[in-house]
């Protein structure tokens, strides 16, 4: 915790040069700690269950590829949850299991700040035991939404 302690200050001190400083007060009691992820091409992204950024998400074969009406929804990511659990002090993500991201790269129409943007992404959680192997895209995702 005492890292979150000192990013706080340094929070507070960005906060009034960005003209916010009034605000400092109220949003230092919202700030919660976060995990940053960073690409690394020296870890083995292709292994079952492993985190990664694009590539073919691992879902159980009874877990349907989101999708919204404009089609499939694109993989984004994979977070293994035993990756980050040593950094999440706040004890609000499950210890093990993958995360998997998906959005609407094609349209690109929702940033998530309308409600009508609701089934634009998706966010699944699956227990690291029913991981089975990489799922392939669907055949109507659009060539430019597979990352």
């Amino acid at each position: 915790m005492t890292g979150f302690v000192s990013e706080v200050a340094v929070f507070r001190q960005r906060l009034k040069p960005a003209g916010l400083g009034e605000f400092a007060d109220s949003l230092v009691q919202m700030a919660r700690p976060s995990v940053r992820l960073v690409a690394d091409a020296a870890l083995p992204a292709t292994e079952p269950a492993a985190s990664r950024l694009g590539g073919a998400p691992d879902l159980p074969a009874s877990t349907s590829w989101p999708r919204n009406e404009d089609g499939p929804l694109s993989f984004i990511a994979q977070v293994n949850l035993a990756d980050v659990t040593a950094y999440e002090s706040e004890g609000a993500l499950p210890s093990d299991g993958l995360l998997s991201f998906f959005y609407d790269a094609v349209t690109q129409s929702a940033w998530g700040f309308d409600p009508a943007d609701h089934g634009s992404a998706a966010v699944i959680y699956t227990p690291t035991p029913t991981v089975t192997d990489h799922r392939v895209p669907p055949a109507d995702l659009a060539e430019d939404g597979v990352f």
